[in-house]
């Protein structure tokens, strides 16, 4: 899938100190899975190069700046020049390498005068429920210095390991994804350690791994750190899912918090969850998430549902949209069955699809009146729901408009709990008698933004 990158104005996020061991190695680095993070933290990223000697172990690292004549060869300034506004402390793990491998841990400290990783204003004592994390990305990959002439014997390559790649200012940089959200800084350093709600701190730490040729003595890579900014420090938010991956966690141990933002699961065991390589949605798409709702066992209004939830809070004078690229099989005449939607604490903007019609729908899971039109999910891949504040909202097939509703006529938002589902998208499965076949939807996308209603 190809993201439309947004150019709106960004406060810089770079990289401040690092310490850290030699490095050596050699082989070929193994592919990371491709995930992209959110487009609307990909611009003006500052950057940390730092040079090692596999030889000595020693480290010199220090923020690129458009003047420095520190950048490997073929950088360049405007892309690279930023101010640094995150700490991080590298280390080698057990002091050695493991047979080739470098394992480098990289441990990071906020140190500017707001929370980032989230988009919500809040105290220790009252934590968002979701975050939006905070994505640390080799910028610079590495490159040879000293010690031999580079080519296919004299390589030095970023390792297994990350969560995924992607072009922030460069194809296919390697990157790691920190679930978690780094609180303003306090002037105080935490040794790595920052604050989301636990008492002294949460070690939040990740690992970079390297392999170098043998005969590498020198060599230089950047890193840069892309973050959502908590309000007002700014005035958009995103979250993707791309559907080559289950998108819920497994688990709450600090190594299962190292996914892309992470979605909560809620309802039926009956139904089933895959990774699907056929039949995805959208041109190029070889995998998505697969989820199947079986026949229902009696009696006949028995339901087999199953939800992905976030709880990214959503306010009524906010403005939003949410876009899903699926597609379906088994949807029943009528009955809007394959849903996804938001609520802001008022109204509950619930969009479903049925066999021909598709709009939005009630706490009954009805479609309202005159909330629908008729098309063709067999054809239709791409689904938009916009929010206009506490004005109206527009239901899109394919871009083209299907429904448009003044938001006094959208159904309450539901009772509040601990973790209400503000965004989400699933199967909404309930069939009456006679049961028809089994319910189908494959996933190869969903996204959601705050703050506007288009990309």
């Amino acid at each position: 899938m190809m993201l439309q990158l947004d150019r709106h104005a960004r406060r810089m996020l770079g990289s401040l100190a690092l310490v850290m061991g030699g490095l050596a190695g050699c082989q070929e680095s193994v592919a990371p899975p491709h995930v992209p993070p959110p487009p609307d933290h990909l611009v003006n990223l500052g950057t940390v190069i730092v040079e090692v000697n596999t030889k000595t172990g020693e480290v010199t690292a220090q923020p690129y700046e458009s003047a420095s004549l520190n950048a490997p060869p073929g950088v360049n300034a405007k892309i690279y020049g930023a101010a640094s506004l995150i700490s991080h402390t590298f280390q080698l793990v057990g002091g050695a390498p493991v047979g080739t491998t470098w394992n480098l841990t990289d441990r990071i400290e906020n140190l500017e005068p707001f929370a980032i990783g989230t988009r919500l204003p809040h105290t220790l004592a009252t934590l968002p429920a979701d975050t939006m994390g905070v994505y640390v990305f080799m910028s610079i990959a590495p490159v040879v210095l000293t010690g031999c002439t580079p080519g296919p014997g004299c390589v030095v390559k970023a390792d297994s390991g990350y969560d995924g790649s992607f072009a922030f200012t460069a194809p296919a940089q390697p990157y790691i994804f920190y679930k978690t959200i780094l609180e303003p800084t306090d002037g105080i350093p935490h040794s790595g350690q920052d604050f989301s709600g636990t008492a002294g701190g949460v070690d939040y730490f990740r690992t970079f791994s390297f392999r170098a040729s043998a005969g590498v003595t020198n060599f230089k890579f950047g890193v840069s750190v892309s973050a959502a900014f908590v309000q007002p420090n700014d005035t958009r938010w995103s979250v993707n899912y791309f559907g080559d991956s289950l998108p819920n966690r497994v688990g709450t141990g600090l190594g299962d918090l190292r996914t892309e933002p992470d979605w909560r699961v809620r309802g039926s065991a009956v139904a089933d969850t895959s990774i699907a390589t056929s039949g995805c949605a959208g041109a190029g798409v070889t995998r998505c998430l697969q989820i199947v709702s079986n026949t229902p066992p009696a009696p006949p209004t028995t339901t087999d549902s199953l939800i992905y939830f976030r709880s990214d809070s959503l306010g009524t004078a906010d403005s939003a949209f949410m876009e899903a690229k699926l597609s379906a099989t088994g949807l029943a005449l009528g009955q809007p069955s394959v849903t996804f939607g938001m609520q802001d604490r008022v109204k509950a903007i619930s969009f479903g699809i049925a066999s021909t019609t598709a709009g939005f729908t009630n706490a009954a899971n009805a479609f309202i009146a005159n909330g629908s039109g008729t098309v063709d999910p067999a054809t239709t891949t791409t689904w938009r729901i916009r929010k206009f504040a506490h004005d109206s909202v527009v239901a899109y097939a394919n871009g083209v408009k299907i429904v448009n509703l003044p938001y006094a006529s959208l159904p309450a938002a539901p009772s509040a709990v601990a973790k209400p589902q503000y965004f989400w998208f699933g199967n909404r499965f309930t069939r009456g008698s006679p049961f028809g076949p089994t319910l189908t939807s494959k996933w190869s996308s969903v996204s959601y933004t705050i703050g506007v209603t288009s990309p």
